[in-house]
């Protein structure tokens, strides 16, 4: 899979970043260039010039941090593409991910419109989110025969019980219908497209005015504010919270 572009943001700060380091090597060669009897001395030039060197520093630093959050949702995509289904406690006792960043690589995904996945608390499962969003449909109890007719959503389906008798359905059934739907997803499942992007989640005027004054509150501002394009609602079921509350059952 080629690696999708999921930030954006980090492009952004690694261009500014290579931008800021040429206008501050001009700012060298006109520091060294300065003449001695100039009205403002070449220290305090050259003191100028190492301060506007902090804004490419940091803008690479932010960058670099981005592009390691990047990897690591384009690396979640990757292994969702393989599995519609992951136990969380193996990929974080088996990976670089923490609680955090495994939060962090699902919103980004979700924001990104790349992929719709669902952290189940209960369970402490990684799904897809077509998974919970697929039903099986029970007409009758196995041990009382009961005639009932149940739509249960496919992951609540193997602790699903008879109303009449409470007995537990047949899990034999409810586990083929997940195989089943497990093996249509995978199939299915690809990489979308990233949604038509309509409008920057932050302001870009208002972060160039910051960069202006104070540049360090313009990277803060970025950081905090700025989210992946937000997911369609035709692509992906849904952008809902995510944890353990199930999906509203298709139309």
């Amino acid at each position: 899979m080629q690696q999708s572009n999921i930030l954006r943001l980090d492009d952004f700060m690694l261009r500014g970043a290579r931008v800021g380091a040429g206008v501050v090597g001009v700012g060298i060669l006109v520091t060294l260039a300065w003449p001695e009897g100039a009205e403002i001395s070449r220290g305090l030039v050259a003191a100028g010039v190492a301060l506007s060197a902090l804004v490419p520093i940091s803008m690479l630093v932010l960058g670099l941090a981005l592009r390691g959050r990047e990897q690591q949702a384009a690396a979640l995509l990757r292994l969702m593409e393989r599995h519609v289904e992951v136990s969380a406690d193996d990929l974080l006792a088996n990976s670089d991910f923490t609680p955090s960043s495994l939060e962090t690589a699902i919103r980004d995904l979700h924001s990104a419109g790349l992929r719709h996945i669902v952290w189940d608390r209960r369970s402490n499962l990684l799904q897809d989110g077509w998974l919970r969003r697929s039903r099986v449909h029970i007409e009758s109890c196995a041990s009382c025969g009961t005639k009932i007719a149940m739509d249960v959503p496919l992951h609540e389906a193997a602790s699903a019980r008879c109303p009449s008798c409470d007995a537990p359905l047949d899990a034999r059934e409810v586990d083929d219908e997940k195989q089943a739907m497990m093996a249509e997803i995978s199939e299915r499942a690809r990489p979308r497209p990233a949604a038509p992007r309509t409008a920057w989640p932050f302001s870009i005027p208002l972060f160039l005015l910051l960069l202006v004054a104070c540049w360090p509150l313009a990277l803060v501002y970025a950081v905090k504010c700025w989210q992946p394009t937000r997911c369609a609602a035709a692509e992906i079921p849904s952008c809902g919270t995510i944890g353990g509350g199930s999906m509203p059952p298709a139309a």
